[in-house]
C-alpha cells in the first residue's frame, strides 16, 4: 500500500514538473512572438515615418518651387507693367509733341490784301491746306479739281485753303493772282508771312504738300508731297474726314 501511494505521487510530481515545464516553454515562445511583434511593428513605424518625412521634403520642394514659379511670374508681370507703362508715356510723348498748330499762331494776308490769322481753321472740322508756287505746273494743274472739292465737301465740315509759298513780292503776288483767276479758284489763298515761314514754309522741301489739320490747327496724319486727281484726293479726305469724327 505504502509502496503504491509513493508512486502515485512520483507520478503526480511527474506530472506537474512536466505541465510546468509546458507552460514555461509557452511563456517564453509568447515573449519571443510579442517581442517579434514589437520589433516589426517599431519597423513599420520607422519605415512610416521615413515615408513620411520623405513625403514633407518633395511637398516643401514643391512649395518652393512653386514659390520660385510664382516669383517668376510676379518679376515678368512687373516687366510688362513697367513696359506697358514705358509705350504709354512715349504715346503721351508723341501726343504731345503733335499737340502744337503745324503753322503756329501766325498773321498774314489773304491774296486780296485782307487780314487772316490761325483763327480761320475754327469751326472747322477739317482744313486741307495746299501749299503751291507759281512756278509749279502739276500744283496748278490740280487747282480746278482742289476748287471742285472745297464746294462738294463744304457741307461735310472741310474747307480748302492755299498758299503760294513763293509769293514774297508784288511781281510773285501778281502771278499768283492771275493763276487763280486761271484756274478759277474762288476758295481761301494766303499770302506767306514772317509766322508762317518760321512754323513751317520754311520746312518745305517740294511743291504742291498738302497738310490736314483739325479746327485747332494740330496736323491730321502726315503732308502729302505731289499733286493728285479729283477722284484720289476724295478718296483721301472721305478718310481724314472719317478719322476727325
Amino acid at each position: 500500500m505504502r509502496k503504491r501511494i509513493v508512486a502515485l505521487l512520483i507520478c503526480a510530481l511527474m506530472i506537474f514538473s512536466f505541465t510546468a515545464c509546458s507552460e514555461s516553454k509557452k511563456t517564453q515562445t509568447d515573449a519571443i512572438t510579442t517581442a517579434e511583434d514589437a520589433s516589426t511593428t517599431e519597423k513599420e513605424v520607422d519605415s512610416q515615418s521615413d515615408e513620411a518625412n520623405e513625403n514633407t521634403d518633395k511637398t516643401t520642394e514643391k512649395n518652393e518651387e512653386k514659390t520660385e514659379s510664382v516669383s517668376d511670374e510676379d518679376v515678368e508681370d512687373d516687366e510688362q507693367s513697367e513696359q506697358s507703362e514705358e509705350k504709354t508715356d512715349k504715346t503721351t510723348v508723341k501726343a504731345e509733341e503733335k499737340a502744337d498748330p503745324v503753322f503756329g499762331d501766325f498773321i498774314s494776308e489773304d491774296i486780296e490784301g485782307n487780314e487772316v490769322s490761325s483763327e480761320v481753321f475754327k469751326g472747322k472740322k477739317v482744313t486741307m491746306v495746299n501749299l503751291w508756287a507759281t512756278f509749279c505746273s502739276p500744283c496748278i494743274r490740280e487747282m480746278p479739281d482742289l476748287e471742285k472739292l472745297s464746294k462738294d465737301y463744304a457741307d461735310k465740315g472741310l474747307q480748302i485753303i492755299g498758299i503760294p509759298c513763293d509769293a514774297y513780292n508784288d511781281e510773285l503776288v501778281s502771278q499768283a493772282e492771275d493763276i487763280i483767276k486761271y484756274t478759277g479758284v474762288t476758295y481761301l489763298n494766303i499770302l506767306p508771312s514772317a509766322t508762317l515761314d518760321e512754323a513751317k514754309l520754311n520746312s518745305v522741301m517740294s511743291v504742291p504738300e498738302t497738310v490736314f489739320v483739325d479746327e485747332n490747327g494740330v496736323q491730321i496724319g502726315e503732308s502729302i508731297v505731289g499733286s493728285k486727281s479729283y477722284e484720289e484726293w476724295a478718296e483721301i479726305i472721305d478718310s481724314v474726314l472719317e478719322s476727325a469724327e
